[in-house]
């Protein structure tokens, strides 16, 4: 799930700021918070109680809260209240922004996003699908901890385009496809860590 959200960055600065245009960077930072902002609320009306949601389900939606609802405004808040009007008046493309803001708006906030399922209520929410939850959430929680913010964002990039291949694959009856290094170096530990 963390990877959407970071497409939803790239999303958003692709089409939010017509890609052919360029932008003040206030005017790309305004048009981000007001996206985040109706994204975050989208969410949130996820987890009414009307809806029944499955527990992973609900994760999820918690973990782009996370990231949506309080990283990315607070990040959005940081480098707005860190440039000068005249960085803020600054003409650029959106890919220009993104290669310059990428390490705070899409690796911090979706690394946020990934380590949120294994924050201190993971013991709890694993309880009854791990054998030992408490050494399995210590174990991952260690793990995230060791990678950098952009190593996540890339496992979760790569998580989002081979889980849909793979299950299309088990549907049509045909071998997995080959997992990338570093996204099978990820389930091997998380399995390593469930045992």
């Amino acid at each position: 799930m963390f990877a959407k959200v970071a497409l939803f960055i790239l999303l958003v600065l692709t089409f939010g700021v017509n890609a052919n245009d360029k932008a003040s960077v206030e005017s790309i930072l305004i048009t981000l918070k007001q996206s985040s902002s109706s994204q975050c609320a989208r969410l949130q009306a996820m987890l009414s109680p009307e809806k029944l949601r499955s527990e992973a389900e609900v994760l999820a939606i918690q973990g782009a809260i996370v990231n949506l609802c309080e990283c990315l405004p607070n990040e959005i808040e940081r480098i707005s209240s860190g440039l000068n009007q005249q960085e803020l008046n600054t003409v650029l493309a959106p890919a220009e922004f993104l290669a310059k803001h990428k390490t705070h708006l899409v690796d911090k906030c979706a690394a946020t996003q990934a380590k949120y399922s294994y924050n201190e209520a993971c013991e709890l929410r694993f309880a009854t699908t791990k054998k030992n939850s408490n050494n399995y959430c210590s174990c991952m929680r260690e793990y995230l901890d060791g990678l950098s913010d952009s190593t996540l964002t890339q496992i979760g990039a790569l998580s989002a385009q081979w889980i849909p291949q793979a299950a299309k694959a088990k549907n049509a009856r045909l071998p997995e496809p080959e997992k990338p290094a570093l996204l099978a170096s990820y389930m091997a530990k998380e399995r390593a860590c469930s045992n």
